[in-house]
């Protein structure tokens, strides 16, 4: 609506147009359609996802206004939020959207045992969940024990709880935690 009304276009109330080519282009490099998020009493407020916690939804979260970039929303129980709210009056009400599914990015830290197979029956396992690795980083330790960060998607706290669960079933898992 802004660029519209600078370049003189004006919208005839209540009536929905198409898209136009300005339109068009400016989304593709600023994206408007609702997000995973809704800032309470506002409906166009932007918001996104922090980067140093990530959450899931189902997760508790907790909105803080940026200057100038919109909301950064947190879990609570991230924390940086600790030090971000030094100043109450930032804090912003947020919740998740409903909307179709999305997928989001957790890094587990997985410590296992050092023994033949157990990188392929973690992956198979991850595959049964339905959950697609973006990153996998596996090393042995001279204590005879491996460290294995990987990124999966996962579309919610819940599923991540299963996918956690099943990990820690698997022959020779230590601990499975996340980052």
């Amino acid at each position: 609506r802004v660029v519209a009304r600078v370049l003189g276009q004006d919208e005839p109330p209540g009536e929905e147009q198409p898209p136009g080519v300005l339109r068009r282009a400016v989304g593709r490099i600023l994206p408007l359609g609702p997000g995973p998020i809704q800032v309470k009493g506002q409906q166009d407020m932007m918001a996104f996802l922090a980067k140093c916690c990530n959450p899931l939804p189902g997760e508790r979260i907790v909105g803080y206004s940026t200057r100038g970039r919109g909301v950064s929303v947190h879990s609570v129980d991230c924390p940086n939020i600790l030090n971000l709210l030094y100043d109450p009056q930032r804090e912003i009400e947020v919740e998740w959207a409903r909307q179709a599914e999305s997928r989001y990015p957790v890094e587990l830290d997985i410590e296992t045992e050092d023994r033949p197979g157990i990188l392929a029956k973690l992956t198979e396992v991850m595959a049964k969940h339905s959950t697609n690795i973006r990153h996998f980083e596996a090393e042995t330790l001279d204590s005879g024990r491996g460290v294995i960060e990987v990124i999966v998607e996962v579309e919610n706290r819940k599923q991540l709880e299963r996918l956690s669960q099943s990990i820690r079933t698997v022959a020779g898992v230590i601990e499975v935690g996340r980052r």
